[in-house]
C-alpha cells in the first residue's frame, strides 16, 4: 500500500512538473510571439516615417517643377496673345523653342505625377500593415489578459 502511494504520488508529482513546465512554455512563447509583433509595429513605424519624409521630398519638388510649368505655359500664352491671333514674326523662334519646353516638360510633369501617386500608394500601404500588426499586437495581448497570463 505505501508503494502504491508512493507511486501515485511519484506520477501526480511528475504530471504537476510536465504541466507547470507546458506552461511556463506556452508563456514564453506567447511573450516571445508578442515581442516579435512590438518590434514589427516599430520597424513599420520606421518605414512609414521614411516613406513620408520621401512622400514630402517627391511633393516639394514637384511643386517646384509644376511651377516652372506654369510659368512656362504664361511665356507660350503671352506670345500667343501679344498680337491678336498668331505669333509676330520676330518672336515666333523664341515662341517655337518655349513651345517646344513645354510640350516636353509636360511629359515630365505626367511622369513626376505619377511617381507622386505611386509613393502615396505605398506609404499607403505601409499604414495599412501597420494597422493590421498593431490590431493584432492588441488581440494577442486581450487573450493574454482574459486568460490570465500577464
Amino acid at each position: 500500500m505505501t508503494r502504491t502511494v508512493r507511486l501515485f504520488g511519484g506520477v501526480a508529482l511528475a504530471v504537476g512538473v510536465i504541466a507547470t513546465t507546458a506552461l511556463g512554455l506556452d508563456r514564453r512563447r506567447t511573450v516571445l510571439e508578442l515581442r516579435a509583433l512590438q518590434e514589427d509595429v516599430q520597424a513599420t513605424r520606421g518605414s512609414i516615417q521614411s516613406c513620408q519624409s520621401r512622400l514630402a521630398a517627391l511633393e516639394a519638388s514637384f511643386q517646384d517643377f509644376d511651377t516652372r510649368l506654369s510659368a512656362l505655359r504664361e511665356r507660350v500664352g503671352a506670345l500667343e496673345s501679344a498680337d491678336g491671333p498668331g505669333v509676330p514674326a520676330e518672336q515666333y523662334d523664341e515662341y517655337l523653342t518655349l513651345f517646344a519646353a513645354y510640350n516636353d516638360s509636360v511629359q515630365v510633369w505626367v511622369a513626376r505625377s505619377e511617381g507622386l501617386r505611386s509613393g502615396e500608394a505605398a506609404c499607403r500601404t505601409l499604414v495599412g500593415r501597420h494597422n493590421a500588426l498593431v490590431d493584432s499586437l492588441k488581440k494577442r495581448v486581450g487573450e493574454r489578459e482574459h486568460s490570465g497570463n500577464r
